[in-house]
């Protein structure tokens, strides 16, 4: 059951990228500055920065956020223009069950999504290369 599991998170984020990944920005080097504009104030222009960690926690652009709340939360910020994604322990057997559901909520948006392989977004994963 857990490898079921696993394999449909596998393939769901797998299509989500494919799918609203520009795939001129997956042969792109992973600067984080060279993919958008970055504000004087640090913060980037139209990304909008998801963590999910391995308790389940959910930090949106450096606030911690209620699962629930993240549809109101990305509903408040204006003008997304891709989203950055790190799960925590990826290799983990088991994704906590609100990666799940921020993938989804992601998901339905239908916004471009960069999948990250650490916390600080400065390892861009990339797919077939």
């Amino acid at each position: 059951m857990k490898y079921r599991k696993t394999l449909a998170v596998l393939l769901l984020v797998s299509l989500v990228t494919a799918g609203c990944a520009d795939p001129k920005m997956q042969s792109e080097p992973s600067d984080p500055v060279s993919q958008s504009q970055t504000n004087p104030d640090g913060q980037n222009d139209g990304v909008v920065k998801i963590a999910v960690l391995t308790d389940g926690t959910v930090i949106v652009n450096s606030e911690t956020v209620p699962i629930e709340s993240l549809a109101s939360k990305l509903d408040s910020i204006s003008d997304i223009k891709e989203i950055w994604y790190h799960r925590e322990a990826p290799d983990a057997a088991e994704p906590h069950e609100n990666a799940m559901k921020a993938i989804a909520e992601i998901a339905n948006r239908k916004l471009p999504i960069a999948m990250y392989l650490d916390r600080d977004f400065t390892q861009r994963a990339t797919f077939g290369e």
